[in-house]
């Protein structure tokens, strides 16, 4: 059976997750998280052992708590990113061409930002 209620319950279930303030939220919530996580864990994190079990590489504790949320904030402004150059070429409103000059020129700006 197409559509329905099942389709409703399916596009409902995920709706929240795309919303910019709970993605916000949830990457400040990681970030508190890696500050209080920081009391627990030693100061070197091993991640890779050898044959033998011994340790070949670790790093630091900040490196390990906080690359996760880094990532996260990272791939949030990609994502962000994304939305505002995908709606500068395919709105409907893309006729003013020297509006959208003004708009690719903020984009490219901001891309040198992230980088």
């Amino acid at each position: 059976m197409r559509g329905g209620y099942f389709e409703d319950i399916r596009s409902y279930h995920h709706q929240w997750l795309f919303n910019k303030k709970i993605q916000i939220y949830i990457i400040i919530f990681a970030f508190i998280f890696a500050v209080i996580a920081l009391w627990f864990v030693p100061e070197k994190i091993p991640i890779h052992f050898n044959a033998l079990q011994h340790v070949d590489i670790s790093i630091t504790k900040y490196m390990g708590v906080f690359i996760f949320p880094t990532l996260m904030t990272f791939s949030y402004l990609i994502r962000q990113l994304h939305r505002q150059t995908y709606f500068l070429f395919y709105s409907p409103s893309t006729v003013n061409w020297a509006g959208n000059i003004k708009i690719v020129n903020k984009v490219f700006y901001m891309t040198l930002l992230t980088i």
